[in-house]
This record gives structure tokens, C-alpha cells and sequence, in this order.
């Protein structure tokens, strides 16, 4: 993946960049590279903000958020902050999925820090917009998710 963004970048090919950079920096996190994930997504932001390729930008934030909460030091308000971000982003885009996603991550932050009614509150309106395809895996994880906390 590393070598394609690097062509990709040297051959000034743009499209879906936000998209792959967020991809990378997920592999980062799992990988144990979490510098490395935040320094892909910066650029992924960056590109998101001066090229217009906004359609990944929920996700750029809730990958943020995950990798933030993987650092050493880590930050659960700075993390709220970029999954609250992800969450306005994709309300904002009506995209559904990628809103459901940051709302699971967004709840379970906040039941981990017990704040259960809170996490509720975010998690049944996200969940509740999609009507088709319950047994898609972010469906199934918001589902277990509900359950345990109500």
C-alpha cells in the first residue's frame, strides 16, 4: 500500500487519495504504527480540505479517533472530538453508513467512560435511519452495542 500512495503521489494522481491514505493509516494503527497512521491521515486531511475530495472525510476523522486512543498518551477528548467531527460530517453529507460507524465508535468512547444514556442517545438515531441490510457488520456491531447498553 505504501508504494502505490507513493506512485500515485509522484504521478499527481489525486482521485480517491483521501480514501487510500485512510485505508493506509488504518493498516498503520493495526500494525502498531500509529505516527505513522496520523501522519497519512494529516495529509489525507490536508488534501481533503484543499482539493475538495471531501466524501471520505467522516471516516478520515474516525480513523483519527482510533488511532489517537492507540497512542501512549492517549486523549478520549480529542478523540470525542474528532468522532463528534466524523459524526457532523457525515450528517452532513447524509451519508448513513459512514454517520452509523462514527456513532459506534462515538458510543462506545462514551460507554467506556461511562456514559451510557449519552451513548444512547448517539447510537439509536444512527442505527435507526438504516432500514435494509441488517446483517452488514457495522449493522451487526451497532446492534451488540445497543443491546449491551440498554
Amino acid at each position: 500500500m505504501k508504494e502505490m500512495l507513493a506512485g500515485q503521489k509522484s504521478n499527481r494522481v489525486l482521485l480517491f487519495r483521501t480514501c487510500f491514505l485512510a485505508f493506509y493509516a488504518e493498516d498503520c494503527g493495526a500494525a502498531g504504527r500509529v505516527t505513522d497512521g496520523l501522519g497519512a491521515l494529516s495529509e489525507a486531511l490536508e488534501l481533503a480540505r484543499t482539493s475538495g475530495e471531501k466524501f471520505w472525510l467522516a471516516e478520515l476523522h474516525r480513523v483519527r479517533s482510533a488511532l489517537l486512543l492507540r497512542q501512549s498518551a492517549a486523549n478520549p477528548d480529542e478523540a470525542e472530538r474528532e468522532l463528534r467531527a466524523a459524526l457532523d460530517v457525515a450528517r452532513t453529507q447524509s451519508a448513513r453508513m459512514l454517520e452509523l460507524r462514527a456513532a459506534t465508535a462515538l458510543a462506545t468512547l462514551l460507554s467506556d467512560a461511562r456514559r451510557r444514556a449519552e451513548a444512547l442517545e448517539v447510537l439509536r438515531p444512527a442505527y435507526a435511519a438504516i432500514t435494509e441490510g441488517r446483517d452488514i457488520a457495522d449493522l451487526v456491531a451497532a446492534r451488540k452495542l445497543l443491546e449491551a447498553l440498554s
